[in-house]
C-alpha cells in the first residue's frame, strides 16, 4: 500500500514533475509582474492620452489609474486560475473532470449570485462611461467621499474627513454625482 511513497519514487516525481510545477509558478509570477510593471503602465498612459472635451490632465491621470487598477487585478486573477489548473494537472489530478465540475458549479453559483453579475456589469459600464475615477469626489447613495478604490465589483469611498470608509457594491449604484468633473 505504501510502496508508492518510497523515497526513490518521491525523488523521481520531484525531478520530473516538481521542476515543471516550479517553472509554471515562476512563469505565472513573471507574467503577473510583467502585466503590472509594463502592460499596466502602458495601458494607463494610453488611457491618459485619450482626451474628452473639457477634461483636465488630472482627470485623465485618474482615469488611467482606475483602468490600470482594474486591468491588473483581472490579469492577476486569470493568471492565478490558470496556474492552479496547470499545477493540478502536473500533480496528476484529472483537470478535465475538475473543469467540468467547476462549470456545473459555476452555473449553480451563477443562478444564486445574480447580484455579483449585476455588480460586474454595472462596474464595466461605470468604467466605460468614465462616471468616476480613483481620487474623484463623488456622491453615491447619499454618501459623499473620495473614491479610494474601484474594481468591477465594488467602489470604496473614504469620507472627506478621512475617518469613515464606505464599501458600495456597483449594482447598488444608480445615481452618481461627480464633483471632480464639474467644468
Amino acid at each position: 500500500m505504501f510502496e508508492s511513497f518510497r523515497l526513490e519514487n518521491i525523488f523521481n516525481w520531484l525531478s520530473n514533475n516538481g521542476v515543471r510545477v516550479l517553472i509554471v509558478l515562476v512563469v505565472a509570477f513573471l507574467i503577473d509582474l510583467l502585466s503590472r510593471l509594463v502592460l499596466g503602465r502602458v495601458i494607463a498612459k494610453l488611457v491618459e492620452r485619450t482626451r474628452f472635451v473639457g477634461e483636465s490632465k488630472t482627470e485623465r491621470i485618474r482615469r488611467g489609474k482606475t483602468v490600470r487598477n482594474v486591468f491588473e487585478k483581472t490579469v492577476t486573477t486569470a493568471v492565478i486560475i490558470l496556474a492552479i489548473v496547470v499545477v493540478l494537472h502536473e500533480i496528476g489530478l484529472p483537470v478535465t473532470s475538475l473543469l467540468v465540475g467547476a462549470g456545473v458549479l459555476g452555473i449553480i453559483i451563477g443562478l444564486g449570485a445574480q447580484s455579483l453579475m449585476k455588480d460586474l456589469i454595472n462596474g464595466i459600464f461605470i468604467l466605460i462611461e468614465d462616471q468616476y475615477d480613483i481620487g474623484d469626489e463623488v456622491e453615491i447613495k447619499g454618501v459623499v467621499g473620495k473614491v479610494r478604490e474601484f474594481n468591477l465589483r465594488r467602489t470604496i469611498l473614504t469620507s472627506l474627513d478621512g475617518k469613515i470608509e464606505y464599501i458600495i457594491p456597483n449594482s447598488k449604484i444608480d445615481i452618481v454625482s461627480n464633483k471632480s468633473k464639474l467644468g
